[in-house]
């Protein structure tokens, strides 16, 4: 009867060890698992503290290009203005030159006419 009893004693502690060695696994797989969800979130937090301070830099540098921007739409505005007063200064040049041209052959007529006289 006591040897039963012993058997039965070393059967569940044989029970116990290997409940207890597959408890460790799980628990060595887990801790792992958490280890390197740790790590990744260490990195996660790494780029977010650089972001965090490069915030002031991208503020600024947006306000720079709308800066830009407007800069660059008002002087568009000014090119075209600038444009249509050459082109209306050309378009007057032109109507002295054939007035000029016009006046010159006109005097060279008067000139023969009063010439020939």
């Amino acid at each position: 009867h006591g040897q039963a009893q012993l058997a039965a004693a070393v059967a569940t502690a044989e029970g116990l060890r290997q409940t207890h060695a597959r408890e460790r696994d799980e628990w060595e797989k887990t801790r792992a698992k958490m280890t390197e969800r740790l790590r990744v979130l260490e990195q996660d937090n790494a780029r977010l503290t650089m972001l965090a301070r490069k915030a002031p830099e991208v503020e600024e540098l947006t306000a720079r290009v709308r800066q830009l921007k407007e800069t660059n739409l008002r002087l568009s505005s000014e090119v075209a203005s600038r444009q249509a007063e050459l082109l209306a200064a050309m378009q007057a040049t032109d109507v002295v030159t054939r007035g000029r041209d016009a006046l010159r052959e006109s005097l060279a007529q008067l000139e023969a006419t009063l010439t020939a006289r």
